[in-house]
């Protein structure tokens, strides 16, 4: 069987293939990450919830909100470098990271809620 443009791929049975690369492969790319990821195939409904749908207006409030928990990251000032500190000090800045973001629970609630 030879795969065309608009064929469905045959491991989902519900996303269209768009690029050549899928056609040659004969899976969507949805199927082919997921198989990779899990060394398995989706089911159908698998497949369907992969792939977010947002709108223009979701997407600038997703970036909006990475950047907002991305700048508490960078705030954080950085320990001085030493040998056999690494650890520690890694340890130390994600405990700082994890009581600021405490504070900023509406913004990961509503980054999660836009995500799922």
């Amino acid at each position: 069987m030879n795969a065309t443009t608009g064929s469905i791929c045959p491991h989902c049975n519900y996303h269209v293939f768009l690029s050549e690369r899928e056609i040659f492969l004969n899976v969507c790319y949805v199927c082919r990450r997921y198989g990779l990821l899990l060394g398995r195939w989706p089911n159908p409904l698998e497949a369907k919830n992969m792939v977010i749908q947002l709108t223009d207006e979701q997407i600038s409030r997703v970036l909006f909100l990475c950047n907002l928990i991305g700048a508490i990251y960078y705030s954080v000032p950085q320990p001085p470098k030493g040998v056999g500190m690494a650890a520690t000090s890694d340890l130390e800045i994600a405990k700082i990271v994890r009581a600021s973001l405490e504070h900023e629970n509406d913004a990961l609630l509503e980054l999660g809620a836009l995500l799922r």
